[in-house]
């Protein structure tokens, strides 16, 4: 699949948690969470390359689709593949964030941002995959800042 889409070098890690941090329901269903890196080919321009990680994301996500049952599909999801931004999300309240993702309180890992989204679903159970944030954020609402960091 690499070579098709002529991607550089690749490397998975997974995604240090303190899974003492969240919930007892949170935990139970919490999914393997894995960040993928592809190192992007001589000569890519930041978009070419933008697009080529569009395109592995779909083609990974349609060969898991024909290669697993389709009761298990639900359970694999890729929540960002992207050379300028990393998504973290899952069942967790806001506050919680840091302590869980390792990554978020460690002082070697800096970002230009961060944004929060949290919400309350009062109509439905909340799982992994549908955690908030989306792949991109848009809001037709007011942005609160909650602290200055």
């Amino acid at each position: 699949m690499r070579e098709r889409q002529k991607h550089g070098p690749f490397q998975w890690r997974t995604v240090p948690v303190d899974s003492s941090k969240i919930g007892v329901l949170a935990n139970q269903s919490r999914p393997q969470i894995k960040q993928f890196f592809v190192q992007p080919t001589n000569g890519a321009s930041e978009n070419d390359f933008e697009i080529k990680l569009y395109i592995l994301r779909r083609v990974i996500e349609k060969a898991i689709a024909e290669a697993i049952p389709s009761e298990l599909e639900e359970d694999f999801y890729i929540c960002s593949l992207s050379s300028n931004k990393i998504v973290y999300k899952g069942l967790v309240m806001a506050h919680q964030l840091e302590d869980f993702y390792k990554d978020l309180g460690d002082t070697n890992f800096q970002s230009s941002f961060s944004l929060v989204h949290s919400r309350f679903s009062t109509n439905t159970l909340g799982t992994w995959k549908l955690a908030h944030p989306y792949r991109f954020a848009y809001t037709m609402g007011k942005l609160t800042p909650t602290a200055e960091t």
